[in-house]
């Protein structure tokens, strides 16, 4: 019998995108110490971009500052989503939400 792929697709994209050549060079920028801007970044995409991060840098905490209180309820809702797509067993340590 052959064995059965049961590695969650949330997981195969995170996986896939970190493997790119403008997130290795991401990567790279980052570990030289060089600083991070995310003003490029479209808003709808800041979630998955930190979580991209927290994958990139698996040992390092990614905190993120939005610009108000709406903002960071809406950033947490969309940080959890992504969170869960990205879990292969489906359990889920819920981020730090300090308003």
């Amino acid at each position: 019998m052959g064995s059965e792929q049961t590695t969650k697709p949330g997981t195969q994209v995170f996986a896939s995108v970190a493997h790119t050549p403008a997130a290795q060079a991401l990567r790279q920028r980052l570990e030289s110490g060089r600083a991070l801007s995310c003003e490029d970044v479209s808003a709808s995409a800041q979630p998955f971009f930190a979580i991209l991060l927290q994958e990139l840098f698996p040992a390092r905490p990614v905190v993120v500052v939005t610009d108000g209180l709406k903002t960071q309820e809406t950033f947490q809702q969309d940080i959890e989503t992504w969170l869960k797509f990205r879990a292969d067993d489906g359990e889920v340590t819920r981020p730090l939400f300090y308003p």
